[in-house]
This record gives C-alpha cells, sequence and structure tokens, in this order.
C-alpha cells in the first residue's frame, strides 16, 4: 500500500504538470487517495496479528525458514529456486508463495550463484541470500513418494467407492509426462496446459496463456502471436455457423542444437498460472531447454542446460520477407549482430480471410507482425536462409552471452520494443490466485500474483502482464496500467506492468430456486398436476427416461428436475410428493453412493493417480477423459444439498460421499491431498474448461457455461450444510467469476470482445476455446442448441444475467437475435427456453407457454420447474442490484424488484434453528430479520 502511495502521488503530480487534472478527476483523485491512506494507517496502528476484511489473521514476522540454506546442484539440471521452501509466519501461514527473487542461476555454467529472497508485503517484511553452487556431479534423478491404493473398495460412512485394479471398467492414461515428484500429489487436469501431464509433446496440442500460443513438435517449440484471427461461415445442414479463430500457422520454432529430433517433453513445476516444461533426449535426464509458460505473460521463457547453438526459424508460409531491427529500431542490413535483443518484423504475414455467409470465403488478409526477442547481453546472432523455399533470411543461430535465459513475446510495432525489453527478464516462477470474501460488502477480492526472478539489475523489476478483458475493466488501480495492448481473440488485452493486480466482484446471492408465485396467473392447481406427471416421467420402472439412463451425465441430470420438483412440493405444502421425490432422490443418491461389487450398475472409482472420482460408466468420456466433471457431478451435489436440509440425518450417512465427489472439482482445502484445488477452474481466465487434458489444437474447451455455474451453487448450499466458511467462500468465489465471464465471454455483454463480424452475426459463443469462439455445440448447429447449452439447467441462478436495468436490455437484445435466428419462435428445448423468455419478459413467455409441446420435446420432465420459473418471474419481476442480504453461513437468498417498487428477498433457511440476517437496501440502510428454522420464505424489505 505505501509504494502504490507514492506512485500515486507521482502520477498526480505528473498530471497536474501535464496539466490533465480537472476538479472532478482531482477529487475522484482525492477519494482514492484518502482511502489508501486510511487503510494504511490502519495497517499501521495494529501492526501485530491485524485481522483482514475477511477475518483472517495477517502475519507480521517470520518464525521459522526452511530449504534456504546454501545448495549445490548439478551442470545441465534445472534449479528451482523455490522448491521445497517454507517461509512459515506468526499466524502459522507458509508465506513462500509471497516471494520474490532477485538474481539467476545458469544452470549451464559452473559457478555460485547468489539470489536474494525478499518478501515485501506491510506489515511483513523478510529477506535471505542464499548461494547456489552448480557444479559437475551426479545427478540423481527424483522419485515418485506416493504409495498408491491397491484394495479394491473403501467405505466412507454408510456410502462406499471402488478403488485398485478396475480393468473392467475406463481409465484415464498414467501422467507419466510430470516429473515424478510432483506425482505425491494431485496431478492438475482440466486446465489450459494439461495435455502436457498425459502425452508427449503434449501430443503437439495448442498451449495459449494469452497473448500467445504455443506446442511442441520434433522441430522445437512454437511460439506464435494468433491474433485476432477471422470469422469464417460454415452451413451445415442448412444450419448457419460460424468461428473466429486464428490460421494454423506457426510463427516460431526455437530447439537448441543439442536436442534430437525425437525428444521428451516434462512437466517439472507448476502452480495456478505457471508451467516449466523441460525438453530432455530420450533416456537422458539432462535439462537441454527449460520453457515457462505464465499466463497473461507476453513473452515465452526459455533457459538453456548447454551453451550450444540456439535455432530459432521463423514460420515460412504466408509471409512476403522479414526484416530485422536493432532494439533502438534501426534496420539491420548485416547477417550477423552482437547484442541483447533483436526485433524480427514478418512482412505482410497471412492472417485470415475475407469471408462472408453462407460459406464463401475470399481473399486473404495480410498484416506486419513483429517480435521481440530477449537474450543475455553479449549474445550473437546469425542470421541465415537455409532451407527457405524462396531463399529468405528465416533462421537465427542464437550464441548465448552472458547467461542462459532468453525469451521471445510479440509487439505491436519496433516504437514498443524498448517497453517490452525492460520486463523480458524477469522470469516468473510460480503464478497463483488469491481470493476472499467480505462478509459485510458481500464483495469478492480476487488477487492474481506472479512470483518472479529478476535477471537482471539494470532493468525494471517487476513482471509484465496482459489483462484480460475482464480484468482490466474492473481492475483496481486503472491508472496503473500502461498505453501498450494487442488483440487476441480473446479480445484487447491491456499490459501492467506490476507483479499482481486485484479486482472485485459482487455478490447479490443465489438461492435453489424460487419460492411461491403470488402472481393471479399461478394456479397451485396446475402446479400440482405438473408435479404429477414429474413423478411420471421418473418412474424408476421406465427405462427409457433420463432417471434410468447408463450415461452418468444424463442420469445425474435426471435429478434436478426432482430437486426442484421437492423444493415446489414444499412451498405448496403437498407432504405427499415432498415424500415422493424424497425417496426417488435418496434411491438415485444411494445408488451412486455405494459400491457392493463390480456387478453394480452405478458406483463411483477414485482414481489415486490423478486424484479423481469418476464413473463406473464412461459416458462423454468422465472417466477416460476426466471430462465434464463440473457438469455431471454438479447435478449430483445439487441433489445432495437439497436433500440434505429435508433429511439431515441422511445427509450425515453419506456425507463423506458427498464429499468425495463435490471436491472433486471443488477442492477449496490444500491439505486434502485427494484431489488438486479448484480441478476445473481457470483461475487467471476467471472460467471453468470440461475437458480433463485440454487435448485440442485450438487448446481446451468450455461449452455449458449454465452447468459449469450450477455446479458453484450445488457447493454454495453444500456448505451450508457444512456450516464451512472456507468452502462458501471458494463456491462463492466460483460462481461470480464463472457468471461474469460468462457475460464477457460468452454473451459479449460490453460488445467489445468479439470481432466485429462475428458479433454481427451472433449474440452468443457456443464454445469457448483457448483460441477460438464457436457458433456451434458438439451436438447440433441449431441456435436453440447453442444459445441454450448456456441457459440450463433451470433455476434461480439465471437471473443473475438481468441484474440491473443494463444488464436486462443488453440480455434483452442477445435474446431478441436468438428470435431473429430462429424466425422469431423458439422450436425445441421449450422447457430450457420458455423460462429464458420470461428473463425478458414473463408476459410474453406466459403467453406462449404450452404444456403440451414441452411434453413432447426432449426434456419432458422439466415441464414443471420451466411452468414454476415463469410464473415466479412475472411475481418477482426483477433481480435488484441494489440490495444484498450480507453473507450468512446458514442462509442464503436473492432480492427482486417487482412491479409495485417492493424489494422482495427470497430467502433459504438451511439450518435447523432460525437464524438473524440482516439486508443492505438501496439507500445503504441496513434491516435485520429473524428468518425460521428449515425454511424457504419471502421478506417484503421497503
Amino acid at each position: 500500500l505505501h509504494k502504490i502511495i507514492l506512485e500515486q502521488i507521482h502520477l498526480f503530480c505528473l498530471k497536474t504538470l501535464l496539466g490533465e487534472i480537472d476538479c472532478l478527476n482531482y477529487n475522484e483523485f482525492m477519494k482514492k487517495l484518502t482511502y489508501l491512506i486510511f487503510a494504511t494507517l490502519l495497517l499501521s496502528c495494529t501492526p501485530s496479528n491485524t485481522e483482514s476484511h475477511d477475518g483472517s489473521l495477517m502475519p507480521s514476522e517470520v518464525t521459522s525458514v526452511v530449504g534456504l540454506e546454501d545448495t549445490t546442484t548439478v551442470v545441465g539440471h534445472y534449479f528451482n529456486p523455490l522448491k521445497g521452501v517454507q517461509i512459515l509466519t506468526d499466524t502459522g501461514e507458509d508465506y513462500a508463495n509471497r516471494l520474490q527473487i532477485t538474481g539467476a542461476v545458469d544452470f549451464s555454467q559452473p559457478g555460485t550463484y547468489p539470489l536474494t529472497y525478499r518478501i515485501n508485503r506491510l506489515p511483513l517484511q523478510f529477506q535471505h541470500i542464499r548461494n547456489v553452487t552448480v557444479a559437475a556431479g551426479t545427478y540423481v534423478a527424483p522419485t515418485n513418494p506416493k504409495t498408491y491404493i491397491t484394495t479394491p473398495f473403501a467405505s466412507l460412512g454408510e456410502g462406499s467407492y471402488r478403488t485398485g485394479n478396475a480393468s473392467d471398467i475406463s481409465h484415464p492414461v498414467q501422467p507419466n509426462f510430470i516429473e515424478a515428484d510432483l506425482l505425491n500429489r494431485p496431478v492438475p487436469t482440466n486446465q489450459w496446459w494439461t495435455s502436457l501431464a498425459m502425452s508427449n509433446y503434449g501430443n503437439s496440442n495448442g498451449i495459449y496463456n494469452n497473448p500467445l500460443r504455443s506446442s511442441f513438435s520434433n522441430e522445437g517449440v512454437e511460439v506464435t502471436q494468433s491474433g485476432e484471427g477471422f470469422t469464417q461461415f460454415w452451413n451445415p445442414e442448412g444450419n448457419q455457423t460460424i468461428a473466429q479463430f486464428s490460421l494454423a500457422l506457426k510463427d516460431f520454432m526455437i530447439k537448441p542444437s543439442s536436442l534430437s529430433g525425437s525428444y521428451q517433453t516434462k512437466v517439472i513445476d507448476y502452480s495456478d498460472n505457471t508451467i516449466k516444461v523441460a525438453m530432455r533426449n530420450s533416456g537422458s535426464p539432462l535439462d537441454h531447454m527449460v520453457v515457462t509458460y505464465n499466463q497473461g505473460s507476453p513473452y515465452i521463457f526459455a533457459e538453456m542446460g548447454n551453451r550450444n547453438p540456439i535455432t530459432i526459424t521463423a514460420g515460412t508460409d504466408g509471409v512476403s520477407n522479414y526484416e530485422y531491427f536493432t532494439l533502438d529500431g534501426n534496420l539491420l542490413n548485416e547477417r550477423t549482430y552482437q547484442g541483447d535483443g533483436l526485433i524480427i518484423k514478418f512482412q505482410q504475414r497471412h492472417v485470415g480471410y475475407q469471408t462472408n455467409p453462407p460459406a464463401s470465403v475470399g481473399q486473404p488478409t495480410y498484416a506486419d507482425r513483429y517480435f521481440l526477442l530477449n537474450l543475455p547481453q553479449n549474445s550473437n546472432i546469425t542470421i541465415s536462409n537455409t532451407g527457405h523455399p524462396f531463399g529468405l533470411y528465416h533462421k537465427l543461430t542464437i550464441l548465448l552471452g552472458d547467461g542462459n535465459l532468453m525469451s521471445l513475446g510479440s509487439i505491436e510495432n519496433v516504437q514498443e520494443a524498448t517497453f517490452y525489453h525492460q520486463y523480458a527478464y524477469n522470469i516468473p516462477l510460480r503464478g497463483h490466485g488469491f481470493y476472499s470474501v467480505n462478509r459485510f460488502s458481500n464483495l469478492v477480492e480476487n488477487e492474481m500474483y506472479v512470483q518472479t526472478m529478476r535477471t537482471r539489475l539494470d532493468l525494471n523489476d517487476e513482471a509484465l502482464l496482459a489483462l484480460l478483458p475482464h480484468q482490466h475493466k474492473i481492475i483496481f488501480g486503472q491508472d496503473f496500467i500502461s498505453e501498450f495492448s494487442t488483440r487476441t481473440v480473446r479480445g484487447l488485452l491491456k499490459m501492467l506492468p506490476k507483479n499482481s493486480f486485484t479486482y472485485f466482484l459482487p455478490f447479490y446471492g443465489v438461492v435453489p430456486s424460487y419460492t411461491l408465485p403470488s402472481s393471479d396467473s399461478f394456479s397451485e392447481a396446475t402446479m400440482t398436476n405438473y408435479l404429477n406427471n414429474l413423478d411420471q416421467q421418473t418412474d424408476p420402472l421406465n427405462p427409457d427416461n433420463f432417471y434410468n439412463s447408463p450415461t452418468p451425465y444424463w442420469n445425474s441430470k435426471a435429478t434436478y428436475p426432482l430437486s426442484q420438483g421437492l423444493l415446489i412440493a414444499e412451498q405448496l405444502g403437498n407432504e405427499a410428493l415432498q415424500g415422493t421425490f424424497l425417496d426417488k432422490l435418496k434411491q438415485h443418491l444411494v445408488d451412486w453412493f455405494t459400491f457392493t461389487s463390480t456387478e453394480d450398475e452405478r458406483y463411483l472409482y477414485y482414481n489415486d493417480r490423478w486424484g479423481t472420482t469418476y464413473y463406473s460408466d464412461n459416458g462423454f468420456n468422465t472417466a477416460s477423459e476426466i471430462s465434464d466433471h463440473s457438469f455431471t457431478h454438479g447435478y449430483l451435489i445439487f441433489a445432495s444439498a437439497i436433500v440434505g436440509r429435508k433429511d439431515p440425518a441422511f445427509y450425515q450417512q453419506y456425507r463423506e460421499m458427498i464429499l468425495l465427489l463435490m471436491k472433486d472439482y471443488m477442492n477449496h482445502d490444500a491439505n486434502d491431498l485427494r484431489f488438486p484445488v479448484m480441478r476445473s477452474f481457470d483461475r487467471y481466465a476467471g472460467h471453468s474448461w470440461a475437458h480433463g487434458f485440454g487435448s485440442f489444437a485450438e487448446g481446451n474447451n468450455l461449452e455449458s457455461t449454465g452447468e459449469a455455474i450450477n455446479s458453484w451453487v450445488a457447493a454454495y448450499h453444500i456448505a451450508q450444510l457444512e456450516n464451512n466458511r472456507g468452502m462458501m467462500d471458494a463456491a462463492i468465489y466460483g460462481y461470480t467469476n464463472e457468471m461474469y465471464a460468462a457475460q464477457q465471454y460468452w454473451f459479449d455483454y460490453d460488445q467489445d470482445i468479439w470481432s466485429q463480424k462475428y458479433r454481427e452475426y451472433a449474440g452468443v459463443a457456443g464454445m469457448i476455446w483457448g483460441g477460438k469462439y464457436d457458433y456451434a455445440t458438439w451436438f447440433g448447429a441449431n441456435p436453440t442448441f447453442i444459445y441454450g447449452i448456456q441457459w440450463i439447467p433451470t433455476g434461480e441462478y439465471l437471473s443473475s444475467y438481468v441484474l440491473g436495468q443494463a444488464k436486462k436490455t443488453r440480455f434483452t437484445a442477445i435474446y431478441n437475435k436468438y428470435l431473429n435466428a430462429k424466425r422469431g419462435a423458439v422450436d425445441r428445448w421449450y422447457a430450457y427456453m420458455w423460462p429464458v423468455q420470461a428473463l425478458v419478459n414473463p408476459t410474453t413467455a406466459l403467453g406462449l407457454f404450452d404444456d403440451a409441446k414441452i411434453l413432447g420435446d426432449e426434456y419432458p420432465a422439466e415441464l414443471s420447474m420451466a411452468y414454476y420459473m415463469i410464473q415466479s418471474m412475472q411475481s418477482y419481476q426483477f433481480k435488484a442490484d441494489d440490495a444484498f442480504m450480507r453473507i450468512h453461513a446458514k442462509v442464503s437468498s436473492s432480492i427482486y424488484l417487482n412491479n409495485d417498487n417492493q424489494l422482495i428477498a427470497l430467502v433459504y433457511n438451511s439450518s435447523n434453528v432460525s437464524e438473524s440476517v440482516t439486508f443492505v437496501v438501496e439507500d445503504q440502510s441496513e434491516k435485520s430479520f429473524t428468518v425460521p428454522a428449515n425454511s424457504f420464505s419471502t421478506i417484503t424489505l421497503n
């Protein structure tokens, strides 16, 4: 904070001198500065064991240091300066993830290298100098210390699951391409890089760290700036689809001359946002090159294990010529150069095509591309044309000078090189996504933090981070964003010269369903008839319904309308239907949560090599590719939460099995070594990924944002039953980010992310990849599928898409764009699309509602919830963005503004005792109420 205040004062003085401060800006500036000074004074007044805003203690001193003693490492083997390091504080926390390092260890050269470790995070201050000696010696390869489960099953409470050898069901391949000692903890999946853990080269799939793309092949490691790409149109089966993506042209391949034609890649370190990959010759432990990726870094870093020449080969397809410039912008006419950097220009790079619907591909489009190569001082570069089809000079042979680190990144023009070069030697070590939830303001604080090793003291000491749109739009400290930016498929990325940044997201609450509608159009008799129909649609003796499907996704999906039906029956006071639905749900859950023999049709399996739970059936590759876990698990976890409130004894009997399934996708506890933390969630991207490995050319992908969001809703309600603050905070963190990311990337709420042609045609992205937007789905190109898959399942959480008037206006335009694509009328998925219509205009949705169409459609069991949500929106109308209930351990709420300007809070108390809750309404006044035990009710706030 001290540093931020000084920087703000400097910025203010500069802007004053330049005449850029007017009265309005001055007042806004002073308000911000006063807040920062006040916050610092609070810290200064209580320097020891200060409580942070989320109630946790802030450390003030280091009490124990582990792993920072002087050490010796072997030449040719990467030295990880953070490995095994612990910085324990007076609060018992390990603050090693806040260390910044100055110095460098050139593991290609014998010598002694001092490293300075620092923590400068008020009130905690720490500094230590460590000497690392690189010397010849015998390398001892790491080994896997983990003992794997061999028993055939395990019991948890009244439940049980299968383990050990189970050759009769599907499993994923082993994580053989990650360093052995990293296998002592669960291996991450469902991330932007995880194809590298399961196959050599990551099977040459795309690694997108934004703004760059990379992959591995026999030619080395690829570095490409794929840019914004272009929009192409297709017309399969008469359905117009489009995609915004980049050409599959690789800009550069980097390879040390000592590396063989068929080498091996190995993941040797990873964190939330960072990964390190060693490139080794087969059968040899020597690290010829170690590549570091950090999400949001405009560079890809490479450290060499020897001083043999390095070859950088520029792509030959779709480029008219190459030009080379020195860092000060002078055109290089010679074919040799000595220095620490070079600018490489691709003249007229082929970047796309002029396209038009229905499937017209016209003339190619071109643009100049610029890259910045950063080398150790006194490096030698030779430029040649060996192997170029037209004799152009496209190959660089590098002899490194005073160090073993190089980096390559993209820039927009020659003039930017000086700025980018300043940050190109601060190599990321580990990147983290931290969060905390303020239960007074309902704000979720998101902090991205990268630990770097500053290898050049003459250059800037900060990292350089490319902020994605969802970050730079709401970052705390807009003034720190630089003037430099680049455009990619993910939108405009803005450069921030900082090691960390913070943004805040509000949590306005979510409840599992709606309370009983009060509109005149709502009929309890009709509602009861629809619930009776739901009972028929989920007949356990009918093999053709989802309830009895062998596929885990469809089978678990069947529990959702039953869960909603149970809540609706409770609101109606219908004891018989409550009992029926509760029994069906319990029967369904027990079926999954118990394993008796291999003859069982449904059970869970725990794989301790990956640290994951999956199903006896491999539908949609939930087992073999660890895919769609949050989608599929989320339905069963939601059902468990609803059943758990109605039958606490049942919940306690199967609690451990429920958590075994939920923690597979939302493990908030780093000490629970059964699972990776937040398996499916990408903290930097702000959303989940669906595929376990991301083994596609365009990187990983996510289709159904609705089911991803539902998984957080489910976990949130489990956290209430658990009375577990850490679990609840994790669920709120995931929910707020996933919802915000969906609005930004899947719906482009601000109309500034997608390319113009994509935006003109579509109002949704059916699938988002690391490097592509698809107006399509895995299962068809009908616009109803493309839009609708984002809006399933039907639930109260959907109201957050229209939170406040601005969002409702935008969402209305999106839905109208869907209707235009369908010539004005929904054609299928009525049970999903009409409730969404109710978010825009419930009266219109009521006029369209036709139970016969729903019963004749693919999802007849969704009839009751479709009717209930439409009627609820007719009653409650509009989700309010100027009121909220302060976060409570056992009570959840969502607030609406109806047509009579009444603020109506829907309040869900999962506790078996009455609870006191506090609301903050539009004029910031507080109102407290007591809500009955085990209830779902409404409160009028004004």
